[in-house]
């Protein structure tokens, strides 16, 4: 249905426009004769008319006008509020036209005062209505479950209310004041949602039509006597009725018979209508102010300046003498502090404590029975108030005559009083009354608004603070964090950008989480992703391969949780990048690996939870068998004893031990261990573990004894080597003075078979003190280039004689093992040596065998041998089957004269003998026997350089030479000795002179007169050597020969220095027929000039 109204002033070129119109009256809306109506109306009519357009005023409802403006079918709204929604779908324009507020109205004693008192009521809204949104959210904010129901109008939401089909209805404030009283509804104090009104426009603008309302209200609201103001007087302000009464009427047939009586009557009018006028002026200020005041309170959003203003009003508009504001304190001592006040002589106490009112006079005691009672209080003189009390209520201009005094009461409780001086005395109307407590509190409902709205403002400015420190966490968080939705990239911060190579977040979002996922375990990530997405279940803690976008893996460790983003289940993932890490575990564990300590890990009771490999392969057991097993079940029983008390002694105070063990291996060895344990210590301060790094000391501990049994050996050597030379001077005595003497006794004198038995004794002696000097390394030797393995075949027979037929020989010789430098003839008695103790060792028979192979030492195999230096070594090993020798004597067997033969059968030197020999070339000597099965001597001698190494024959041919007239100078320091060379030499024709040191000998030479043909000279003298002796003369005279005697040849006898001038050396003792041998050859030797 359409109205069309046109006005007077329609242009020739007039605009046509079309104004939707419904009900809400008195804003806008239909009278009973169907013409539009309503402040809006009268607005827009004044507009056209001095615009010059045709008004077509098209009816229906609310949400059919919103429709028909949508589709341009009109081209104003009015009454509309701005929105978000609104700002996409209509145009406005700038100045609004009215403000205005929602309420909510109930049916009369419905006990309704709160928002919290909806809870679970349906309450009636317009359908499409800004307020439908806004009370949601204010419902919503409060957690109060409502029943919104959309009404098409404003008529049919309260006649519902009213009949009780609905328990509320939410209106605006213009709507509720003018037709809550025809359907007896009442207003609550629920109001929400101030608003300003307009007139909404198509899209499309049209814009003349909004400049022009604009300019026409700006004017109209400067003018008071505007259109403006006078439609808000007449839709706003109650209007007085007045009516005749019926006999009046009655009377009008009569009126000449009863003027008299009517103008008696038509007096009385006259005073009851300038009554009622009063009465109407009166109400219209209170209209006035209350509507003033609810502006204030819709605008402010201060609470002391909101009271301030409202006391401002009370005065100017409301036309009150004074007005103070009292607000309860938030204490325990019931304080109630001044929060505004205007108009009163002097300024109020800034607090008033009510705890205790005895003093019924005191104003404190007045406005405490106000809040306790939440009941107002008037004093329509204030004579009846106290004189305490009238004093402190002394006005500024001492028009003061009644006393109002109204609790604030918000939909929770009694929040303060509002006390209010009045021009004229009581009583005063209950409808002002009323109006004045309506007042009250929606006071006390605006300060509760603002109070909750700043609670509001300062929770919604704490929510975006923690969401700003959230956000500012999760984009500057050193992990990835990532939203899962639908198995695709709803989030991603920054961390995850990187970890995933992308510049920005656009290249991840919306792609699908598994294309970024190493699909190794396809099953796996399938069922991690439904508890997730599907069950809800968190996901424990994983390891996984991430792809980049260039496609390069990375290993992260993710944590996920279910997640609920945008309505669809997915999951809020945490990555951590541990490539690093894992890269550094890989060389801790390589390095555990590969280390050569032994390192594990055990508890407590032994269990292992940790071995490495070098650990597995010194036990001979698998890694994997190994997890589990019980550590000290490789102990022997006492060994294990001992560990297990000294770990049970280790604290957090003292958490590391050291210690030694045995533990017997896989293949039955028994290996000596060094321990370091450490305690791995809980929070509860219980160890939890032990870790161990153990070091095999076995091979250590045997090159410590074979050191120490060399030390030994060469301290007993050297001690052997004094001990024979000194021996070897006084055999020379013996032996030489028996050979004198047994020339001088020849047989059948019976004497000379005593003195060959003291020759004999010498001799044995002599072999004796050989084989010391031959242990001490002190023994002459031819050193040639040899083959051993010619050297050992070339004796096999004489070894089959001398083992007998019960011992099989078997030979094992390398046919490419190189020569070495040695003398044969004690190569010989070594292999005796040994052959002749294997067989002691083998008297039922048994075999003897013979190896030899070409070895090579490193530099990390002469750790083992410190004997050794690096490079090639012939190895000689003589084996046999026999008893084996008991590891508790294996140490003692190259000590000279230990033996375990019969006193008979040997002299305990035979191997030391062998040993001093195999030393003396440079080489060493090792045994491996064990009780039971048999023994094996291992020998290693250097390979020979390339040099080949002449043999120096000792005997040659020399001439018979005549002995008169040879001149022989003997140089020796021991007295004895030198008169038994002495006397043989004499004794066979020499001339001889004897001196006993070096001195003495350059003395005799450095006479002109003295000539001679030989100087034999001990190498060892008191003051010098005869060696050096020698060179000097030499080099003085070169024609004269030299013979020397030496108890031993160690690096004081210059042996090499001999052998290099080609001089003959004889060893102590010898016999006469050896010393008149070598003078002879002396003699014969022509040394070079």
């Amino acid at each position: 249905m359409s109205v069309c109204v046109s006005v007077s002033a329609v242009h020739a070129s007039g605009t046509h426009v079309r104004v939707g119109v419904y009900e809400n009256s008195p804003k806008v809306g239909l009278s009973e004769a169907g013409t539009p109506e309503g402040i809006f109306v009268d607005i827009i009519s004044r507009i056209a008319a001095e615009e010059g357009w045709a008004i077509e005023f098209v009816s229906g409802t609310w949400m059919e006008g919103l429709n028909r403006l949508a589709a341009g079918e009109i081209d104003l709204m009015p009454d509309v509020a701005q929105s978000k929604s609104r700002g996409d779908r209509f145009a406005f324009h700038h100045e609004p036209v009215l403000s205005d507020w929602f309420q909510v109205y109930a049916r009369k004693g419905s006990g309704i005062r709160s928002l919290l008192d909806l809870a679970g009521k349906r309450v009636a809204v317009l359908d499409g209505s800004i307020q439908e949104e806004a009370f949601d959210q204010v419902s919503a904010g409060f957690n109060v479950p409502v029943s919104i129901l959309p009404f098409p109008d404003y008529r049919g939401a309260f006649r519902d209310v009213a009949q009780g089909r609905v328990d509320a209805v939410v209106v605006n404030r213009y709507y509720g004041m003018r037709h809550s009283r025809d359907h007896n509804l009442e207003d609550t104090a629920i109001i929400f949602s101030p608003t300003r009104l307009f007139f909404a426009l198509p899209a499309d603008g049209r814009a003349h039509l909004a400049d022009a309302i604009d300019r026409h209200l700006l004017s109209m609201k400067q003018n008071p006597d505007s259109i403006y103001y006078a439609s808000l007087r007449r839709w706003t302000s109650e209007t007085a009725a007045f009516r005749l009464p019926k006999w009046v009427r009655l009377a009008g047939g009569a009126a000449a018979a009863l003027a008299l009586v009517f103008l008696a009557w038509s007096l009385t009018l006259r005073r009851q209508v300038a009554k009622q006028t009063v009465v109407l002026a009166r109400n219209n200020r209170m209209l006035r102010m209350l509507s003033d005041c609810n502006q204030i309170l819709i605008r402010s959003t201060d609470e002391n300046r909101l009271l301030g203003e409202l006391c401002r009003l009370l005065l100017e508009e409301g036309g009150y003498t004074a007005a103070w504001v009292g607000i309860l304190q938030d204490d325990a001592a019931k304080t109630m502090g001044t929060a505004a006040q205007t108009g009163f002589l002097e300024n109020m106490p800034a607090s008033f404590d009510l705890s205790g009112m005895d003093n019924e006079s005191a104003y404190e005691c007045l406005i405490s029975q106000v809040v306790s009672g939440s009941q107002a209080r008037c004093f329509d003189n204030l004579n009846q108030v106290p004189e305490g009390m009238r004093r402190m209520l002394q006005t500024l201009r001492n028009e003061g005559r009644s006393l109002l005094c109204f609790p604030l009461v918000s939909p929770r409780t009694t929040i303060g009083v509002l006390t209010i001086i009045a021009p004229e005395p009581g009583p005063h109307p209950g409808e002002m009354l009323g109006l004045l407590q309506e007042l009250a509190c929606d006071m006390a409902f605006g300060i509760e608004h603002l109070r909750l709205e700043g609670e509001r403002q300062r929770a919604v400015e704490e929510q975006r603070d923690s969401e700003r420190r959230f956000r500012q966490l999760i984009e500057e968080a050193p992990d990835a964090i990532i939203i899962q939705a639908n198995k695709r990239f709803a989030y991603v911060n920054p961390s995850a950008c990187e970890l995933l190579g992308a510049s920005a977040p656009d290249q991840l979002l919306g792609r699908s989480v598994l294309d970024f996922i190493h699909q190794d375990k396809p099953e796996f990530l399938e069922e991690r992703i439904a508890q997730l997405n599907a069950r809800r279940e968190y996901a424990p803690t994983v390891e996984e391969t991430l792809l980049r976008l260039d496609g390069t893996p990375v290993t992260v460790e993710v944590a996920s949780a279910p997640f609920r983003y945008k309505d669809e289940n997915g999951a809020l993932v945490f990555a951590r990048n541990i490539t690093a890490r894992k890269r550094q575990e890989h060389l801790y564990e390589s390095l555990v690996e590969d280390m050569p300590a032994l390192i594990c890990r055990f508890t407590p009771d032994g269990v292992l939870t940790f071995i490495n490999g070098a650990a597995c392969a010194f036990l001979g057991r698998d890694k994997k068998e190994m997890m589990g097993a019980v550590v000290f079940e490789f102990l022997l029983p006492d060994a294990r004893m001992r560990v297990e008390s000294i770990l049970m002694g280790a604290s957090a105070e003292r958490p590391s031990t050291e210690y030694t063990v045995n533990i017997l291996r896989g293949d039955g060895q028994l290996r000596h261990v060094r321990c370091l344990s450490r305690a791995i210590v809980g929070s509860e301060g219980l160890v939890n573990e032990f870790q161990t790094i153990a070091f095999d000391m076995t091979d250590q501990r045997n090159l410590e004894e074979r050191l120490s049994q060399t030390n030994k050996l060469e301290t007993i050597g050297m001690l052997a080597g004094g001990v024979a030379h000194d021996f070897n001077n006084m055999l020379q005595t013996i032996l030489g003075f028996g050979e004198l003497a047994m020339q001088q006794t020849p047989p059948p004198d019976p004497r000379s078979s005593d003195i060959q038995e003291i020759i004999t004794a010498a001799n044995r002696a002599k072999r004796l003190t050989g084989q010391l000097l031959a242990f001490s390394r002190n023994i002459p030797m031819e050193i040639t280039r040899l083959q051993l393995k010619q050297e050992i075949e070339s004796r096999q027979r004489m070894l089959s004689r001398l083992l007998g037929e019960d011992i099989k020989i078997v030979l094992a010789l390398d046919d490419a093992v190189p020569d070495i430098l040695a003398d044969a003839g004690h190569i010989e008695q070594v292999l005796l040596n040994l052959a002749v103790n294997a067989r002691d060792a083998m008297p039922d028979g048994g075999t003897l065998t013979l190896r030899t192979s070409h070895v090579s030492f490193t530099a990390a195999d002469v750790r083992l041998h410190p004997e050794a230096s690096p490079g090639g070594y012939v190895c000689w090993s003589i084996s046999d089957t026999g008893c084996g020798i008991p590891s508790h004597i294996q140490k003692k067997i190259f000590d000279p004269f230990f033996t375990t033969k019969p006193k008979d059968r040997g002299t305990g030197l035979g191997l030391s003998t062998v040993y001093g020999i195999v030393r003396q070339l440079k080489g060493w000597i090792q045994v491996d026997s064990q009780a039971g099965r048999g023994t094996t001597f291992t020998m290693h001698f250097p390979v020979a350089g390339g040099e080949a190494t002449e043999r120096m024959e000792e005997s040659r041919t020399t001439p018979n030479l005549a002995r008169a007239g040879t001149n022989i100078l003997v140089v020796e320091d021991q007295g004895k000795v030198a008169r038994v060379a002495e006397r043989i030499l004499t004794s066979h024709g020499f001339k001889t002179r004897v001196v006993n040191s070096v001195a003495e000998t350059y003395a005799v030479l450095d006479d002109p007169d003295a000539k001679y043909d030989l100087i034999f000279c001990d190498v060892v003298l008191g003051d010098g050597n005869g060696v050096e002796l020698a060179e000097t003369i030499s080099a003085q005279n070169p024609g004269m020969r030299f013979l020397f005697a030496s108890g031993y040849v160690d690096e004081r006898s210059r042996w090499a220095s001999i052998k290099q001038h080609g001089w003959k050396c004889l060893i102590k003792p010898y016999p006469a027929s050896d010393l008149l041998a070598a003078v002879n050859e002396a003699l014969a030797f022509h040394p070079d000039v």
